[in-house]
């Protein structure tokens, strides 16, 4: 349990700081941050649920670890760093940089009618629709909305790196 909590720690924090060294230094603002930021998230993520999860097959007891404490630990992990993350988050939109969440707004407003340019059969209203659901939003919704966002990516993740590392313990008894 204690290196779940440790490893979520470690996952949100340098999450949070990767985002803010992206922010600060105007790499966000590019096309190649906005892709980049979740692709260096994503693999931080990866690499640390493959580092916690063989740590627990190393701590196990001789038949290993089955897959479902693999997976739960994969969760506990994503939940502790999602929580951690939306914290992050709400930092620097209501404390460091206040700024920031209206221009995440107006990307998400021009990645919304760029698809929906390419929609058929959209009526203007169902656009204005749309639309109005950014104008609702607020920084804890944003922050809420990171946390689920990294919770989800943990369980896709977790799946097949507990299937990795069970599958290594069993190959390991031959």
């Amino acid at each position: 349990m204690k290196l779940n909590v440790v490893a979520g720690l470690v996952l949100g924090l340098l999450s949070v700081a990767i985002l803010y060294v992206c922010h600060w230094t105007g790499w966000l603002r590019t096309p190649a941050g906005e892709n980049g930021l979740p692709l260096a998230t994503g693999l931080l993520h990866i690499l640390l649920l493959i580092w916690a999860l063989r740590r627990h097959r190393n701590l196990a007891r001789p038949e290993g670890v089955p897959f479902a404490r693999l997976f739960g630990a994969g969760l506990l992990i994503s939940l502790v760093g999602g929580i951690t993350v939306a914290f992050g988050n709400l930092l620097l939109t209501q404390v460091l940089d206040p700024g920031f969440f209206d221009w995440a707004m107006e990307r998400a407003r021009f990645h919304l009618a760029e698809q929906m340019a390419t929609m058929e059969g959209l009526t203007e209203a169902d656009r204005q629709a749309r639309l109005a659901i950014l104008d609702a939003a607020t920084p804890e919704g944003f922050a809420v909305q990171r946390m689920v966002q990294t919770l989800i990516l943990g369980a896709f993740l977790s799946l097949p790196v507990a299937a990795l590392v069970r599958l290594r313990s069993l190959k390991s008894d031959f």
